[in-house]
């Protein structure tokens, strides 16, 4: 891999796959650093998107939004009225792991309720 492939360079080369596999719009997770994969993807190529699911990630870097603006859930700016906060109990940053039947649940969930009928 070049020394100068960047965040930008992972996204557009999710966004070929997508393309490729003729996947979307298509549901998109991205966990811990694939959170801001996805977010990359979603800005640079919106069209294959259908919803983004941000597990053990944060939507900015560390300072970039006002304590308060974190803490609040369905607030900031990458959220509007379908977003929605979950929180798994007795887990750390990898929950998809400590605790996967809490977390394919919530990920399924999200996914139905945000499939087209």
């Amino acid at each position: 891999m070049p020394g100068d492939f960047g965040l930008v360079d992972y996204a557009n080369c999710l966004a070929a796959l997508i393309e490729a596999l003729a996947l979307g719009p298509a549901h998109v997770a991205g966990l811990s650093w694939g959170g801001t994969v996805v977010q990359e993807l979603y800005r640079h190529h919106r069209e294959l998107v259908a919803t983004l699911i941000l597990i053990d990630t944060y939507a900015g870097w560390k300072g970039s939004l006002p304590a308060e603006e974190v803490t609040r859930p369905g607030s900031g700016r990458t959220s509007d009225a379908r977003s929605k906060l979950v929180v798994i109990p007795d887990c750390g940053h990898v929950s998809n792991l400590e605790q996967p039947e809490q977390f394919n649940a919530a990920v399924r969930e999200f996914c139905r309720a945000h499939s087209p009928r």
